[in-house]
């Protein structure tokens, strides 16, 4: 089976959390609130992640049931059957019909590292060459004339008043990530929805007190080569309006975020990947996928977060 993701990337559902999270100031999320956030096989045990798990709950593979083995209000540990390598979907079902989605990665890494060679031997010192003559100094340019003072310029506009003070991100290198606009509480993480403007987006970021949570949706091309120019899904169908505040997605632990830029439009794509720079090797078709074509998707914009970085401190400041 060819693998469909990068193994270091995990699927979000960005657009639940997201709405939810800028809300929350008015409607704090419920402590049941059904989530996945992560999902580790090892060996024959698929332990998942999350919260608003019940006792009651169903978990299956590509609509294959799994054996539930234990269930916390935070952890699900299932029985998982021999599989080929390849990314399958996961979901678990509760008593309220309530529904949570993911994609797992199952026998995708490497075999383990050999050990090191022994040292090579060092090779013999070359001889020094000889040293090169001095050059001669330049000759001095002649001093050009200084030219007329120029006419001041007229005064500029008054800027517009500060929109007033707020609860505000700061990162570890002291720099401002965003304004606060939501909260969540007991549910593990207790992750925070952070706002910034960013070239003229607003972005929705989400945050814990360390890190910058990662997720992402597939990057997509109208190119079969995943060569062109590369585009960022939003999180609205493709019937539906482009959100207010866009989503800031980051793969795994990179420094580098990305967004939608403008125009966000519905739009074909027939190639998908799941790495900002894919190869031939991270390059697939959109046709077996369903929701990719068409997509409401814009160019992909980048964000260094170089300086934006956890751990993360709440400040309240003017702005």
């Amino acid at each position: 089976m060819k693998p469909r993701f990068n193994g270091f990337v995990r699927a979000i559902t960005m657009s639940l959390s997201t709405l939810a999270a800028v809300v929350a100031l008015a409607s704090p999320a419920a402590a049941d609130w059904l989530a996945i956030t992560a999902a580790h096989p090892n060996g024959g045990v698929l332990a998942i992640n999350g919260h608003g798990f019940r006792k009651d709950v169903d978990v299956s593979v590509n609509e294959v049931d799994l054996k539930v083995l234990s269930v916390t209000p935070t952890e699900i540990r299932a029985a998982l059957p021999s599989l080929a390598p390849g990314t399958y979907r996961l979901a678990i079902r509760q008593w309220r019909n309530e529904v949570a989605r993911f994609y797992v990665a199952v026998g995708t890494g490497g075999g383990a590292q050999g050990p090191q060679g022994p040292a090579g031997p060092a090779g013999p010192a070359g001889a020094m060459g000889p040293m090169g003559p001095k050059g001669l100094t330049g000759a001095t340019g002649s001093q050009g004339l200084q030219g007329p003072k120029g006419d001041k310029g007229d005064t500029g506009p008054a800027g517009p008043a500060g929109s007033g003070s707020g609860l505000s991100i700061i990162s570890a290198q002291g720099q401002r990530l965003g304004s606060v606009v939501g909260v969540t509480k007991f549910n593990g993480s207790d992750p925070a929805t952070v706002v910034r403007n960013e070239n003229g987006v607003w972005l929705a970021i989400q945050v814990d007190s360390q890190n910058i949570l990662s997720g992402a949706f597939p990057i997509l091309f109208k190119d079969a080569s995943c060569s062109g120019q590369a585009y960022a899904m939003t999180e609205n169908r493709s019937d539906q309006a482009a959100p207010v505040f866009r989503a800031m997605q980051r793969m795994g632990t990179e420094l580098v975020g990305f967004y939608a830029g403008d125009p966000v439009a519905p739009q074909d794509f027939v190639a998908y990947a799941f790495v900002r720079n894919p190869g031939a090797a991270d390059c697939y078709p959109t046709a077996a996928q369903d929701g990719w074509s068409p997509a409401s998707a814009g160019p992909l914009k980048t964000i260094d977060l170089t300086n934006l970085s956890g751990p993360f401190k709440a400040q309240y400041a003017a702005y």
